[in-house]
């Protein structure tokens, strides 16, 4: 008998939430978060060469809601500081998308896309995330586990 794979991956996600280790099940957690995080980034902007302000409210919210869920983890000891590193950036990151949009509010396409790329704070930031989120991944390793952390 055939179990559909929707099955078999809750089962899976189950047994992992129900982990003993609690930095296997914080790790697993955080990897969920980046991992839907960076799927809703990209769904919400097809075309990247040509953002507009609803791909990019639709990506700010991705990275909103990604440091809200950081925020409601509790990080294990072994792991505090990366975990701190990364919901600050992930948080201004976020906060940066939204004071973008802001003051890009009313921009015809061509100036929203100038002013996108000349955002180089966002890009700064976003540079900090990727840091953190490389910095969190080596520090799984070195604990000896194998989660994927995607920002």
């Amino acid at each position: 008998m055939r179990r559909p794979l929707a099955t078999i991956l809750a089962t899976l996600a189950f047994i992992s939430a129900c982990s003993s280790d609690p930095v296997d099940h914080y790790l697993s957690r955080v990897a969920d978060i980046t991992t839907t995080m960076r799927a809703d980034s990209i769904a919400a902007l097809p075309n990247p060469s040509a953002p507009t302000p609803d791909a990019v409210a639709g990506v700010t919210a991705a990275r909103q809601q990604a440091a809200t869920d950081l925020k409601q983890l509790t990080p294990p000891n072994d792991i505090r500081p990366e975990h701190e590193a990364l919901l600050l950036a992930m948080s201004d990151l976020a906060a940066a998308g939204v004071e973008f949009l802001g003051t890009a509010e009313g921009l015809e396409d061509e100036a929203f896309v100038a002013a996108i790329r000349a955002a180089t704070d966002i890009d700064d930031t976003a540079q900090r995330v990727a840091t953190a989120c490389d910095a969190m991944q080596r520090r799984a390793i070195g604990l000896g586990y194998t989660a994927t952390i995607r920002c």
